[in-house]
C-alpha cells in the first residue's frame, strides 16, 4: 500500500501539484495587480492549499470555527509541525488573513513574487531597522481589520514536539491590544516531517483545533510571558503525542523485560523534608501502593516495576499530589511551592498541558466572587451582576467540559484517556451513567474501554442507574451482574 501511495505521489500528484502551484501564482500575481487585491490575494490561495491536501488524499478535520469572530481582528498563532500546516491553515481555516513569513520565502520563483502582491509580511532578521519595518508592517495590516498568522515558534519542529515560542506575535498583541488566536495542528508532522533532501509524503490524517481567543492579561514583558506560557498550554492540550509509536515500543520492552522506571524527584519545600512520598496506582477496584520513596535533603527516587505503560498518582499520606504516566525508563519530577509537574515524555508533557490549561479555566471560574463583590462595589446593580456572572459562569463550565471531553476522545488509546477519565470520575459521589458518560461509552474504542478502572466504572454505573430507576418505578431493587 506505501509503495502503490507513493507511486500515485510521483506519477499523477506532482504533475498535477506543479500545474495548479503555477497556475495558482499567476492568478493571484495577475490578480493582484489588475483587480481588487482583497480578493485575490486570499482565493486562488484558498484553493490551491485545498487542492494540494485533497490531491493526496489526506483526510482533514476541523474543530471550534465558531470561536472566531468575522468582525475581529486576530493575530493567530498555530504550532508548526512540518511543511503541510501551510496548507491546513490556509485552504481550512475559512478566515481571511497575511501570513508572516522569513523573508528567503520571497527568492522562490513565482511563489515568492505571489507572496509579495498578496501583502504578506516577510520576517527580517538581517537588522534593528529591518526588523522593525517588519513589525511596523504587521501592525499596519492588522489596523486594517486583517488578521495575520504567525508561528511562534519561528520554524518547523525537527522531532515533533513544540519548540520555545518567540515573542513577536505577543508584542503585537500586547501593542494592539488584539485578541490570540491559538490553534492546534495534528497530523503535519507525521504526513511530511522537516527533512532534508526529496521526501514522499505519508497518508496520516490532519486536523485542526481553533480555541477561544484570549487577550494579554496586563501590559508589559511580564504580561507577555504569562499569556506565551498560557497560549503554549492551550495548543498543547490538543496536541496529540507523536512519539505514540515509541511509547507503544516501550510499553512493549516492559511487557517482555519488566524493566523498572526511574524517577527522580526534587521539592524546594521544606515541609516534605523527611516525608514519604508513594506512588498508587488502580487495581482490584482500589489504588494500590506499587512503589515509595522517602524525601532527604529535598531529593527522591523511584524505580517501580511495571509490565505496562500505565497512569498513576503520587501520594503523601491521603492527599494525591498529581498524576504521573509511567511510560519512560527515566522520568524527572519537580514539587515547588507553584507548581507540580513530570518531564521525560510525551504523554506526560501532553498530560501536564491539559492540567495547566484546566488550571486557567478554574482560575477564572474562582474569581467570579470576587468580580462579584468589585462590581458591587463599582454601583452595578445587584441583580445584573448576578444575570452576567451566572453566563460567565455557564461558558467557563462548558469550555472545560468540551477540553475534558476533547482530550480523553483523542488519548483513547494511551494511558491519558482512562486516566484523565478516572481523575474527572473520582470526584463523583458515586458512579453513574451521567449523559456525558455515555457519549464517551459510545464512542470509546476497545482499549479505553478494557481498561480496569473504566471497565469497573460503567458496569458500577450501569448497576447504580438501574437502581435508581428501580427505584423510581417502585420496583424491588436488582443488581446488575
Amino acid at each position: 500500500m506505501r509503495l502503490l501511495y507513493r507511486t500515485y505521489q510521483l506519477f499523477i500528484a506532482a504533475p498535477i501539484l506543479l500545474l495548479t502551484t503555477a497556475l495558482a501564482t499567476i492568478v493571484t500575481i495577475v490578480g493582484c495587480a489588475v483587480g481588487k487585491a482583497s480578493f485575490w490575494s486570499y482565493y486562488p490561495g484558498k484553493l490551491w492549499a485545498r487542492a494540494m491536501v485533497r490531491l493526496l488524499l489526506l483526510p482533514v478535520h476541523v474543530e471550534g470555527r465558531e470561536n472566531m469572530d468575522p468582525r475581529q481582528s486576530y493575530v493567530i498563532v498555530p504550532n508548526h509541525q512540518g511543511a503541510f500546516d501551510i496548507f491546513l491553515v490556509y485552504g481550512f481555516l475559512n478566515r481571511h488573513f497575511k501570513w508572516m513569513m522569513k523573508h528567503e520565502l520571497r527568492s522562490i520563483p513565482l511563489v515568492g513574487k505571489a507572496c509579495e502582491s498578496s501583502g504578506y509580511i516577510f520576517v527580517d532578521n538581517r537588522g534593528p531597522k529591518r526588523i522593525k519595518a517588519t513589525y511596523d508592517r504587521a501592525r499596519e495590516i492588522l489596523k486594517e481589520g486583517i488578521s495575520v498568522v504567525v508561528f511562534p515558534e519561528g520554524a518547523r519542529t525537527w522531532d515533533g514536539e513544540m519548540g520555545p515560542f518567540k515573542r513577536g506575535a505577543f508584542q503585537l498583541a500586547d501593542e494592539l491590544d488584539l485578541p490570540l488566536l491559538p490553534v492546534t495542528i495534528n497530523g503535519s508532522f507525521q504526513v511530511l516531517p522537516r527533512a532534508k533532501g526529496f521526501n514522499f509524503v505519508e497518508w496520516h490524517p490532519l486536523s485542526m483545533t481553533i480555541h477561544k481567543p484570549m487577550h494579554s492579561e496586563g501590559r508589559g514583558q511580564e504580561a507577555e510571558r504569562k499569556t506565551m506560557d498560557d497560549v503554549k498550554a492551550i495548543i498543547a492540550s490538543a496536541l496529540q503525542p507523536v512519539k505514540m509509536v515509541a511509547a507503544a515500543m516501550m510499553a512493549v520492552a516492559f511487557t517482555a523485560c519488566h524493566t523498572p522506571t526511574q524517577i527522580i524527584g526534587e521539592t524546594s519545600l521544606p515541609q516534605l523534608e523527611g516525608r514519604t512520598l508513594y506512588i498508587k496506582a488502580y487495581a482490584n477496584g482500589d489504588l494500590v501502593d506499587i512503589d515509595s520513596a522517602r524525601i532527604i535533603h529535598g531529593h527522591f527516587t523511584f524505580a517501580p516495576h511495571i509490565d505496562t505503560a500505565r497512569m498513576a498518582s503520587l501520594f503523601i499520606d491521603q492527599q494525591s499530589l498529581m498524576p504521573i504516566v509511567l511510560d519512560a525508563n527515566e522520568l524527572r519530577i519537580l514539587i515547588d511551592d507553584k507548581q507540580h509537574y513530570v518531564t521525560g515524555s510525551a504523554l506526560n508533557d501532553s498530560l501536564f498541558a491539559f492540567i495547566h490549561q484546566k488550571s486557567i479555566i478554574d482560575d477564572r471560574i474562582a474569581e467570579l466572587p470576587h468580580r462579584e463583590s468589585q462590581m458591587i462595589m463599582d454601583g452595578i446593580d445587584h441583580e445584573l451582576v448576578l444575570q452576567q456572572l451566572r453566563e460567565e459562569a455557564a461558558e467557563l463550565a462548558a469550555e472545560e467540559a468540551t477540553l475534558v471531553k476533547r482530550f480523553i476522545k483523542r488519548n483513547m488509546d494511551n494511558p491519558l484517556g482512562p486516566g484523565v477519565f478516572m481523575i474527572i470520575t473520582s470526584a463523583m459521589p458515586y458512579p453513574i451513567m451521567t449523559p456525558e458518560i455515555e457519549e464517551f461509552v459510545t464512542l470509546a474504542t476497545p482499549a479505553f474501554l478494557n481498561d480496569p478502572y473504566v471497565r469497573d466504572f460503567i458496569r458500577l454505573a450501569r448497576e447504580n442507574s438501574e437502581r435508581e430507576r428501580q427505584d423510581a418505578d417502585g420496583s424491588a431493587p436488582h443488581v446488575a451482574e
